[in-house]
């Protein structure tokens, strides 16, 4: 694990401990909070993506490697999100689900030969659980669960004569794993709420292999797939 995945957990763990810790203390509390959190919201988001993409190209026959990373590219895309909670006290427990029209893309040579990759990751799709403390109008949370996007990797050579690009591998796929994270909400209203999250998405590793001009097979694979996301919230709660 990179210093950078240590530190995304690490943090994570912290804000997950002292929201659970929150939801605990505030539960024990007598009396009914001022603003009461339960029901259905709808929303949009505006998220601002980070993709850390760690990975390889290597040919197994010859025993050539070289490392060959898509990492820090950031982009902004807007989402859509629906989720119900329930509030027992201060303890407010969630279901949520989020769409995203996330866009990363990246385009850079490879690390031999005259070869181009054009790496996508969009559409970005997370189902999870959510606990939280609520203090009157503010609501500070964590959050976890499924992480689904889709992923491109396109290969193509380059024509030493006039440039031209020919595709020679493409993969086009939906990937999955998991994300973590937490949050804080205000309630504008007693139907409006903004809020503000933070996200870490982990996702499987990704897989291409074509044929160079020597007719190695050559392979490019993704270690692990990574999506650092802070997400601005406007809810209408019904």
């Amino acid at each position: 694990m990179s210093q950078r995945n240590k530190n995304s957990a690490l943090f994570l763990g912290i804000a997950f401990i002292i929201t659970v810790l929150m939801s605990s203390t505030t539960f024990a509390q007598s009396g009914p909070p001022a603003y009461n959190w339960s029901g259905l919201y709808i929303g949009a988001t505006f998220t601002g993506d980070s993709a850390d993409l760690s990975g390889r190209v290597y040919q197994p026959d010859t025993g050539f490697t070289a490392p060959d990373n898509f990492d820090n590219v950031v982009n902004g895309a807007f989402g859509a999100a629906i989720g119900y909670n329930f509030q027992m006290g201060g303890l407010v427990l969630g279901l949520e689900g989020r769409w995203s029209a996330t866009k990363i893309e990246d385009s850079e040579k490879l690390n031999f030969g005259s070869y181009r990759q054009q790496r996508k990751i969009n559409d970005t799709i997370m189902i999870g659980a959510r606990i939280g403390a609520a203090f009157s109008r503010f609501h500070v949370y964590g959050t976890g669960g499924m992480a689904t996007t889709g992923s491109r990797i396109l290969t193509s050579k380059i024509s030493i004569i006039d440039g031209s690009e020919t595709t020679v591998d493409n993969v086009d796929e939906r990937i999955y794993g998991h994300y973590v994270g937490a949050g804080l909400e205000f309630a504008l209203t007693q139907t409006m709420v903004l809020g503000l999250e933070y996200d870490r998405s982990v996702l499987n590793s990704t897989k291409a292999d074509w044929l160079d001009d020597a007719g190695e097979t050559t392979i490019f694979e993704n270690d692990e797939i990574a999506i650092d996301t802070i997400s601005a919230r406007l809810l209408f709660r019904f």
